[in-house]
């Protein structure tokens, strides 16, 4: 039996929560391995290019789950022709800090990332966008609704 303030963890289909809500892991499987936002997300910030990161998981045909990397860069919002070298930079950093099984299938950049007004990160919105998919959730929480009209 559980004694009183001791914290229980429940796991969830790809998530993971303690039953106090205090502590939310969303987990992005990639083949097999358990790979958490609390892995990925720090390493894509540590990288000097990088201002704010984030991860989801998206289904995948062979993988089960896909990473997805939602990137706010510390410059300017990158031209078409820097794209896909930066994109590359940044998944060879991944793969240098915790392995090349971490590294984003695809990476998109934003110029902020959207977030509620009390300023968490609306993961499920993301969950949907990485799976191309159209907004339909509520959104009024939403601190800047604009941000949903952003390139990828």
């Amino acid at each position: 039996m559980q004694g009183i303030g001791e914290k229980q963890t429940v796991f969830f289909m790809n998530t993971e929560c303690t039953e106090s809500g205090s502590t939310v892991r969303h987990l992005a499987g990639d083949s097999g391995h358990r790979l958490g936002t609390m892995e990925i997300e720090p390493s894509l910030v540590a990288s000097p290019l990088v201002a704010e990161a984030t991860v989801v998981g998206k289904p995948h045909e062979v993988k089960g789950k896909a990473i997805i990397a939602f990137v706010v860069l510390k410059g300017d919002y990158p031209q078409e022709k820097d794209k896909a070298r930066i994109v590359e930079e940044l998944r060879e950093w991944v793969a240098q800090e915790i392995g090349p099984i971490a590294k984003p299938e695809e990476i998109r950049f934003g110029e902020n990332l959207p977030k509620t007004r009390s300023g968490k990160i609306m993961r499920r919105l993301l969950r949907t966008s990485a799976k191309d998919e159209k907004i339909t959730q509520y959104v009024s929480t939403l601190e800047n609704p604009a941000i949903l009209d952003q390139p990828g």
